[in-house]
């Protein structure tokens, strides 16, 4: 008899307390169970979102498998339940199988197992897309109604510190002021019309009964909402805008901007320490945290009894994971001795550059040779519409009019070709780029200042990396190199690295002869 686990899911709490679905989908569950005679021996439930698997229950669900190898198979209802995340639901379906032995099923959308009909991956990749399609499709729905509202004068999140959430006459949503209306007016007030600092205004104003923290009080001063504009953020190619809002003001354009003058600074920018015998550090995972939260190691050393400094990549807080920087850096270098590209790969992706570069020369010169001629007729143009309003045969406004319109060709001409005479790096060139890293990957490694290592490991793994064992692996597949090739290159054609950087255990300034790490 196989041993299962269940696994429910909702989105929301609401949907958990009040409504059947959890109760529905285990009554599904079970009733298949005792039909197919399967063993129950553990039943998880979530009200969270799928986009991803930072899920209580799932996590329990999951230390669950780890000390329990008796479980078979884990059972949903559909696929929607188990991820609305494609790339998610496939990666997780892959470790629950590969490390644990433990295959997904859904009981509404059954699959065979791929190993036996291997075109049920088309199958399963139709499930688990699906949901995330779904959900997109909604997403953008949503996003185009919101900003279409937005631009008709109507905010459309959560009300700020002085609005309530309300109805016009047509009952449309927009907001209106609420109770603390007259706080806020009277913290404009007193900031531009005092030299009060901000925590005194709200120290007076939480005294008189405001309920506001820091944070909120400093945003609440620096939004232009309460002024009447709204600003509807750039999205998908449309430029940021800011619109007059149906709502009430709450203060004069005029004190606003007093208060702005007053309180203006330059942004702070913050920067991530780069330590040079920690390249890796803000790009190496924990991986205890792999399929939870996947928190970044930080990294710090620690003064050995013989007196020199020992590097480690460790975690924040009691018990948290650390590990030796040598170790880390030793499964770093296989890695990149892993994914170099051989020469066979790195010689056919620089002609595929040649051929593209080629091609692009071609697209270019055909691009400007267009634009200049949608230049010159746009002149042409131009000067038949003077003649023409010289002459007596155009009004003034259709004269305007169709200047103004071959203006904007004319402009549009000469933009097109400036961008061409620019000759930003084509694809070709970038290509051929990543080719002559890849193909040189631990040489230039070793040879390079952390800050070019940092943005290396960044480019090329972006999703980070942990240290499973002695390999250095990541939570996801690189782009870059499935595209290149880079993984497995032949070990006949590496030559010796050139391994140029610092030994870890050693401090900076000691070029002494040393005892081994411990």
């Amino acid at each position: 008899m196989q041993n299962v686990i269940l696994y429910t899911r909702v989105s929301t709490d609401e949907q958990a307390d009040r409504g059947f679905s959890l109760r529905d989908q285990e009554a599904r569950l079970r009733t298949y169970c005792d039909r197919a005679g399967l063993r129950i021996v553990a039943h998880y439930q979530d009200d969270h979102s799928a986009k991803t698997f930072e899920r209580p229950a799932w996590a329990k669900l999951m230390r669950h498998i780890e000390r329990d190898a008796s479980v078979d198979t884990l059972l949903v209802v559909k696929w929607d339940r188990f991820s609305r995340d494609a790339t998610g639901a496939l990666s997780m379906i892959r470790l629950l199988e590969d490390r644990h032995g433990v295959r997904v099923q859904a009981i509404e959308q059954p699959i065979d197992r791929i190993d036996d009909v291997p075109e049920q991956l088309l199958m399963l990749g139709f499930y688990v897309t699906a949901p995330e399609v779904e959900n997109r499709r909604r997403s953008m729905a949503t996003k185009r109604g919101m900003r279409r509202a937005m631009k008709e004068g109507r905010y459309m999140y959560t009300p700020p510190k002085g609005y309530a959430r309300g109805r016009d006459e047509k009952d449309r949503y927009m907001i209106v002021p609420g109770l603390d209306a007259p706080f806020v007016r009277r913290a404009f007030e007193m900031l531009a019309d005092t030299t009060m600092s901000m925590n005194a205004a709200r120290a007076r104003l939480v005294a008189e009964g405001f309920t506001c923290s820091k944070n909120q009080f400093t945003v609440m001063v620096r939004n232009p909402l309460y002024q009447g504009d709204i600003v509807i953020p750039a999205w998908r190619g449309e430029p940021e805008e800011v619109v007059d809002g149906i709502h009430e003001p709450l203060v004069s354009r005029e004190m606003f901007a007093k208060v702005q003058a007053r309180f203006a600074k330059k942004a702070r920018r913050h920067y991530r320490k780069l330590v040079e015998e920690l390249p890796l550090k803000g790009h190496l995972l924990d991986p205890r945290t792999i399929h939870t939260s996947a928190r970044k190691l930080t990294g710090s050393a620690s003064r050995s009894k013989h007196g020199y400094r020992v590097w480690y990549y460790h975690g924040v807080g009691k018990g948290a994971y650390r590990v030796s920087a040598k170790k880390v850096h030793a499964a770093f270098d296989e890695l990149l001795d892993s994914v170099r590209l051989s020469n066979a790969v790195a010689a056919l992706a620089r002609e595929m550059a040649k051929g593209m570069l080629s091609g692009e020369q071609a697209a270019r010169v055909q691009r400007e040779r267009r634009a200049r001629e949608r230049l010159e007729r746009a002149d042409a143009k131009l000067l038949v519409v003077d003649e023409r309003y010289l002459d007596g045969d155009l009004e003034r406004d259709s004269y305007y009019r169709l200047k103004t319109k071959y203006n904007e060709d004319r402009q549009a001409a000469r933009l097109e070709i400036d961008a061409v005479k620019q000759g930003t790096e084509s694809l070709a060139r970038r290509l051929d780029f990543a080719v002559g890293l890849l193909h040189r990957l631990p040489d230039v490694w070793a040879n390079q200042p952390v800050e070019v290592r940092d943005a290396l490991v960044g480019s090329i793994w972006p999703a980070g990396l942990y240290l499973d064992g002695a390999n250095i692996r990541t939570p996801c597949e690189s782009a870059l190199l499935a595209l290149l090739g880079g993984e497995n290159a032949e070990n006949e054609e590496r030559q010796p690295l050139k391994r140029g950087w610092r030994p870890v255990g050693r401090a900076r300034e000691d070029s002494n002869p040393r005892p081994s790490d411990p």
